[in-house]
């Protein structure tokens, strides 16, 4: 099922489109709420860019209402590059609780969209871009960097495309968990901010490893 709301897709529209998704919050909660209802065994969930504040939004007031879907029809949420100010999304994850399985949040430093948007908000960092990621590891988060990789469009907005080559093996190692005794050669890895570790793993987008940050 795809959801959408009233963009006008211009960057000097920006604030039209941030109070435009504001607006679409119930509108998605009410979707989400048939959908969890549905006869459907997990709902996935995939947001890019300023749909992600409606999602994480959406979510919370759920949250807040006390009327819970069971835990075990929401299967996995992939956050896209979140158009996100970045104190306000941990602010949102606090009322959540730390979740009992992680979300994904798929970022990279270079995504010039988010650098636009960060520029438009006061330059407070956008959660798509961020570079310190420990306090979201911390919040329950499993962080997919692709930095690293090259972008087929010149935004670099639109990375998380790209998974889909790997998509299967991807999955995989996310429904499994990234483990933590590494066999040499299947992966490298290194401590971040003492709170978890950077797994490159030997999938690769155009020659470049993709990269998962969890906190274990």
């Amino acid at each position: 099922m795809l959801f959408t709301w009233a963009s006008r897709g211009q960057a000097t529209a920006y604030v039209y489109d941030l109070n435009s998704a504001t607006a679409a919050r119930d509108g998605l909660e009410h979707t989400l709420r048939l959908l969890l209802r549905s006869n459907a065994e997990k709902v996935n969930v995939l947001a890019h860019s300023m749909g992600n504040w409606v999602t994480v939004e959406a979510f919370r007031q759920i949250r807040l209402s006390g009327d819970l879907p069971p835990a075990s029809k929401i299967g996995t949420i992939l956050l896209a590059a979140p158009d996100i100010d970045i104190d306000v999304f941990k602010s949102q994850l606090r009322r959540f609780g730390k979740p009992q399985k992680p979300f994904y949040v798929v970022l990279s430093q270079d995504d010039r969209a988010l650098f636009l948007s960060r520029t438009i908000a006061g330059g407070v960092t956008r959660v798509g871009d961020i570079s310190d990621t420990a306090e979201l590891t911390a919040l329950g988060a499993t962080v997919i960097d692709l930095t690293d990789v090259k972008a087929n469009d010149p935004t670099n907005h639109d990375k998380f495309v790209q998974l889909a080559s790997v998509g299967p093996e991807l999955r995989g190692i996310l429904a499994q968990g990234v483990p933590s005794d590494h066999r040499a050669g299947d992966a490298s890895e290194r401590a971040v901010s003492g709170v978890g570790s950077v797994v490159a793993l030997p999938l690769t987008i155009l020659g470049a490893p993709i990269k998962i940050i969890t906190n274990q």
